[in-house]
């Protein structure tokens, strides 16, 4: 019994570190599994995915071909691909619409979208606990929760897209965190039980 709780913690520990992390392609064809922290205009700011402690550094955007997000998002880069004031896909400073729509639900997006339930249910049962966990994760947050900072970007097609899937991605990381925390608690309790 102690061995499969233990097989499951590990595993709850295995599936909270491998969710969030980025791809960066450099040209020379090399992978790097990273946590991106910020992408301008010259370079890309990530960090070790191993060691979220660790210093950040930066890869130039030049040498990087394309970058496949946390959230499945690919943004390919290419050396003409450097700011252009004609495009209207891009800001100043050369981040794109999409970039900047995921850059500021960081920020902005603050709603808890389902995860005070599904962590109440999932201390009462885990088990039950993922119904809630399921419905709320593969729902995008409803409009009036989404806290964007100006209509007028919301506009802006590629912004809302890049806003919109990181919001999800947010409340989905939210409730699944919650549920975590339920089977932990549920796997504590157990172990108390059992000693």
């Amino acid at each position: 019994m102690k061995k499969l709780m233990y097989f499951s913690l590990v595993l709850l520990c295995s599936f909270v570190r491998v969710y969030a992390q980025d791809l960066i392609v450099l040209s020379s064809g090399e992978e790097k599994v990273v946590k991106i922290m910020e992408v301008n205009e010259k370079q890309v700011a990530c960090k070790e995915i191993d060691k979220p402690e660790s210093i950040t550094f930066y890869i130039d955007r030049s040498d990087i071909q394309r970058i496949v997000f946390d959230d499945g998002a690919v943004e390919n880069l290419t050396k003409n691909a450097t700011n252009n004031a004609s495009d209207n896909n891009s800001i100043a400073g050369g981040t794109s619409m999409y970039e900047k729509g995921r850059i500021d639900a960081k920020t902005y997006y603050d709603h808890d979208g389902g995860k005070t339930g599904t962590l109440v249910v999932s201390i009462l049962n885990p088990f039950g606990g993922l119904i809630p966990a399921i419905a709320c994760s593969s729902t995008t947050p409803r409009e009036a929760n989404l806290g964007y900072p100006s209509v007028e970007l919301m506009q802006d097609i590629d912004y809302r897209n890049g806003y919109s899937n990181k919001a999800r991605k947010i409340k989905s990381r939210k409730v699944w965190t919650a549920w975590g925390i339920g089977l932990g608690v549920n796997i504590a309790v157990a172990i108390l039980l059992l000693n």
